[in-house]
């Protein structure tokens, strides 16, 4: 069995996020994303995360149907994923931080 992954790279701007004052608070946002990617749930992705994004919305909604597109594109080939894994953190500075999750395949 061959085993494909997609790295999803989720990086939050703690400056932005005044829902999500503290940085278990984007941990926990970061991952209900990385889940919501792993099913297909482009829509309701792009809906978890519009308020803490200073992105309007005509490129939410891009973003949306090309992440829609490939992911269909990449099951399509690939069958469903098999799950969502922790890889790691990052910050820079006290206003950045990261957090990576694998989509697997």
């Amino acid at each position: 069995m061959r085993v494909y992954i997609a790295i999803l790279l989720l990086g939050i701007a703690t400056k932005v996020t005044a829902s999500v004052p503290d940085l278990d608070g984007i941990k926990e946002l970061c991952h209900s994303s990385a889940k919501l990617f792993e099913k297909g749930k482009m829509k309701y992705l792009a809906d978890t995360l519009v308020p803490h994004w200073p992105i309007n919305q005509e490129e939410i909604n891009k973003l949306v149907h090309q992440g829609m597109s490939q992911f269909e594109l990449f099951t399509f080939r690939s069958g469903s994923a098999l799950g969502t894994e922790f890889i790691g953190t990052r910050k820079a500075g006290s206003s950045f931080v990261m957090h990576t999750y694998a989509i697997k395949f």
